[in-house]
């Protein structure tokens, strides 16, 4: 039985479209490693989030933040999008902020049997460290810094 190869082309044809279809694009390209420390006065910061947002005023013309958990101090970067997810950040200029797990406006946290003595910011008491307004807002954060192969990501805040 003789088999004609022209049965078969658009068989695999069809093929090669769902595998060039059913890929995603790389929407992050290249990234590097980040990992790094988190202190607030001093302080490794116990939990909270980390994130990089682009710096276009210092020429990042990176289309994707890089987000992270800040676990015992620590963190390590990831870049997403709807399509990709991948460790690290793209290299450049970014702006950082944190966030820790203790509201603003601060609270005792303790509430009392008698409900007329109760502390009215006992709701919104902190779980956490509290770190100063100004590194929790991309515009007035003063952390900088550069996502390079190589470098020490040591972020410094203050609570006040």
């Amino acid at each position: 039985m003789l088999v004609r190869p022209s049965r078969f082309l658009p068989l695999a044809g069809a093929f090669c479209l769902v595998i060039v279809g059913c890929s995603q694009p790389d929407d992050i390209g290249p990234t590097l490693p980040v990992s790094g420390t988190v202190a607030i006065d001093g302080k490794p910061l116990e939990e909270g989030a980390v994130v990089f947002v682009p710096d276009d005023s210092k020429g990042n013309k990176a289309k994707v933040s890089a987000q992270s958990a800040i676990k015992s101090g620590s963190f390590t970067l990831t870049s997403s999008t709807q399509t990709s997810n991948k460790t690290g950040a793209p290299p450049g200029w970014y702006k950082v902020t944190i966030r820790t797990d203790a509201p603003m406006g601060g609270g005792t946290g303790k509430v009392g049997t008698d409900p007329k003595a109760v502390d009215p910011k006992a709701a919104i008491a902190p779980k956490g460290a509290t770190i100063a307004p100004r590194y929790t807002e991309l515009d007035k954060t003063p952390l900088v810094v550069e996502v390079k192969e190589g470098a020490k990501y040591e972020l410094k805040a203050e609570s006040k």
